[in-house]
């Protein structure tokens, strides 16, 4: 008979242990190995962190952070040409790379496999095509009994709209549960960047390693500090205050040591690295040999998995049908005691470094203290700092041919203002100042759009700098036959003062099409409905938009205080938005902003950004054509906005608005909870380890206050809720698992 379901007393044991160890010292854990080799001593490690202490926020990003997102950093490739290992075979696929190869230490030859993330392809972030190889190939390798290392470079995995739709989620947790139940020894070493989901799948080994300017953390520090925006934090004050240096990755239970080299170094102390990788293996096995030695239940353990192989349950058969994790298909590929320590350990090392609390263990704050961040300041300080290296070499016109065409237009039309022209010249190419003021009008254009696309989200600081700076130049003729710079042309007696108006309505252009994202959701449903947008709908947009970035745009330094006459600017900027739409490079113009637009707004899809293109591009003109007498034209023309399969992925946008708009209201409203679930759906609950909640192990700045508003509310602050209930289904009532 098939062996019935029943609880594993090993891994039943492991939480036991795991409950424990932050009771007890590093040595009493037995998944922690003593003996690897070219490590950064215990003494060291503790004067580095107190140096790294005692560091301001800036000098710890230049000295902790900088060094592993250096450009000239090498890569995989690189270092196995300088380790001299002998490649069996590789596979590369972008930025993933795999290998065979052969280490010898000491005349002693191992073959093992590798699993690298490549920097030099992708800045080595791993799609989901690259996540499932993988899988495949740490398959293969524990089928041949082949000892894993992996090296961790990336800044997490890719994240864009079509890594998502393949499911890059469910390829990344693939992945982690296939490392974590391979059945041969696993060695990962930080060897540059390891942030993210794109790093913790190829961090589930038996030992975890770095180079000593490696940094690791689940979360990106950019991640971070959008996290805690609300307390004005730069990514750089939460990569401090989290601590994402090798060294103190290592004093928080993390890493299980620091290989004394860095890619930096080229070849000098490489074989610290070599010595650590070999010994790291070897201590796994010695730890396996050791537990085998000293624990029966691993037996009893290794006899379950047996029977389980040669007599499945009905569940068994049908979880090995699915295809998700690697099975075992014949008696030979059955592991071995060893191969199930290798297992157990691993499962243990990695529990370890879970951290929890219970809530009647848990110190409550007597005075919450609100972290306050330089965010502000920062970002402030950075933007004035990239405006004064762009003020001293700014681009050459003749580097830029829409620039440098505007400019020798400009030229000629104003070096024409003095001469004479007779009636039928007149006739035919316009007269001298109509000319002239055109090619003006072109030419500031031209140069105000080039700066908000090369600043682009720093435009609202830069552009109030530049008209400072303006300001204070005054007047000087630009070098009309020399070479002149962008910044020339600025401070031009036929320019300047014109441009420190451009650049006012640009930053009101700015928050207008802001404003338009956040009203996308009534204009995609109209283009929807029917195929077109009508005039009193573009109106209404455009002036709605336009009333709420007013305010916005008026606090910038851009404008004199006697100059914010919100009415006044409405008019000048209905002037300047007239003008843009006569332009007839408009459409590029406004393309280059989308592209830009589309980071600072990740959530918004490309069609949703055509359709805004597509507004300023074709609706207003249209718009201000009709209420000069013309005909007004409405209609959305896919092939005007450049998108394949416009329409299908406009209703994927608008549904996609549609349920983040009811996300947001679900959640304001606090209606969905862990238990509120269990009330609807299930019955009979049984709740485990209910007073278990979420610690804050590196005390991240604002992340206790909310444990403490938690805990105000009642609420236990934990991210997973788990335990046994009834559900119902068909008639049929069945115990479950609910998570």
């Amino acid at each position: 008979m098939p062996e019935s379901p029943s609880p594993d007393l090993l891994f039943q044991d492991a939480e036991q242990l795991a409950s424990d160890f932050s009771l007890f010292p590093r040595s009493s854990n037995p998944s922690v190995p003593h003996n690897i080799e070219g490590l950064v001593s215990e003494r060291r490690i503790r004067q580095r962190l107190r140096e790294l202490r005692h560091l301001s926020v800036d000098e710890y990003v230049h000295e902790a952070v900088a060094p592993s997102e250096d450009p000239s950093r090498p890569g995989v490739r690189p270092l196995l040409k300088t380790l001299g290992w002998r490649i069996l075979r590789e596979l590369e696929r972008g930025p993933l790379y795999a290998a065979e190869v052969v280490l010898e230490i000491g005349g002693v030859k191992r073959k093992i496999g590798l699993l690298a993330q490549d920097r030099s392809q992708n800045n080595g972030a791993w799609g989901p095509e690259h996540h499932l190889r993988a899988v495949q190939v740490a398959r293969e390798l524990a089928t041949q009994l082949t000892p894993i290392v992996t090296l961790i470079d990336t800044p997490g995995a890719t994240a864009d709209a079509a890594s998502n739709e393949q499911n890059q989620a469910h390829s990344i947790s693939r992945l982690i549960a296939e490392m974590a139940q391979l059945h041969v020894p696993t060695v990962a070493v930080i060897y540059g960047n390891g942030y993210s989901g794109g790093a913790i799948h190829l961090a589930t080994t038996n030992i975890l390693l770095s180079v000593v300017d490696g940094v690791f953390n689940t979360i990106q520090p950019r991640a971070l500090a959008n996290i805690a925006r609300k307390y004005n934090l730069s990514w750089q004050e939460c990569a401090k205050a989290v601590g994402v240096s090798a060294y103190e990755l290592y004093e928080q239970g993390y890493l299980d040591g620091v290989i004394d080299y860095s890619p930096l170094w080229g070849s000098r102390g490489i074989e610290n690295l070599q010595i650590a990788i070999h010994s790291s293996i070897t201590a796994v096995e010695d730890l396996g040999r050791h537990f085998t030695a000293t624990n029966d239940s691993i037996f009893d353990h290794y006899r379950r998995s047996v029977r389980r192989f040669d007599d499945p349950t009905e569940r068994i058969v049908m979880q090995n049908r699915s295809d998700v994790l690697s099975t075992i298909d014949n008696p030979t590929q059955q592991p071995n005691v060893y191969g199930v320590a290798y297992r157990y350990l691993r499962y243990l090392g990695l529990r370890k470094r879970v951290s929890s609390t219970t809530v009647e263990a848990y110190g409550r704050l007597s005075t919450i203290q609100i972290p306050s961040g330089d965010l502000g300041e920062r970002t402030a300080r950075e933007n004035r700092e990239a405006f004064l290296r762009w003020a001293e070499s700014p681009l050459k016109i003749k580097y830029d041919d829409v620039l440098h065409e505007a400019w020798k237009n400009f030229q000629t039309q104003r070096s024409a203002l003095g001469r004479d022209r007779g009636a039928v010249a007149s006739f035919f190419l316009g007269s001298r100042e109509r000319n002239f003021l055109t090619a003006h009008s072109h030419l500031v254009l031209e140069l105000g759009f080039h700066l908000f696309n090369v600043w682009k989200s720093a435009a609202g600081d830069n552009l109030p700098l530049l008209v400072d700076y303006l300001e204070r130049e005054g007047d000087s003729a630009a070098r009309a036959d020399g070479d002149p710079d962008v910044l020339d042309l600025l401070l031009d007696a036929d320019l300047r003062e014109e441009f420190e108006e451009e650049c006012r309505l640009l930053i009101l252009f700015d928050s207008v099409y802001d404003q338009l994202i956040a009203e996308l959701k009534s204009v995609a449903f109209e283009a929807m409905e029917s195929n077109e947008i009508s005039r009193e709908s573009v109106g209404e947009l455009l002036n709605a938009s336009l009333v709420a970035a007013l305010p916005i745009a008026a606090r910038s330094s851009a404008w004199s205080s006697d100059e914010i006459d919100e009415e006044e600017l409405a008019i000048r900027f209905h002037r300047w938005i007239r003008r843009l739409v006569g332009y007839r490079r408009r459409g590029d113009l406004l393309k280059s902003v989308a592209n830009w637009k589309k980071a600072a707004f990740p959530t918004v899809s490309e069609p949703l950004f055509g359709l805004i293109t597509f507004f300023f591009d074709s609706l207003l003109p249209s718009y201000y054509d009709a209420e000069g007498g013309g005909r007004y034209d409405g209609r959305i023309r896919p092939r005007n906005i450049g998108i394949k399969d416009f329409w299908s992925r406009l209703d994927r946008a608008y549904k996609d608005l549609l349920i983040r708009e009811i996300l947001v209201e679900v959640k304001r409203r606090g209606a969905v909870t862990p238990h509120s679930i269990f009330e609807r759906f299930f019955s009979d609950v049984e709740e485990l380890d209910r007073t278990l909640m979420t610690a804050d192990p590196v005390s991240f700045p604002g992340f206790r206050i909310s444990i403490e508003q938690a805990l105000e509310r009642g609420m236990v602050p934990c991210g997973t809720v788990t335990g046994f209930a009834s559900f119902e289904t068909e008639g049929l009532e069945r115990r479950v698992g609910v998570m």
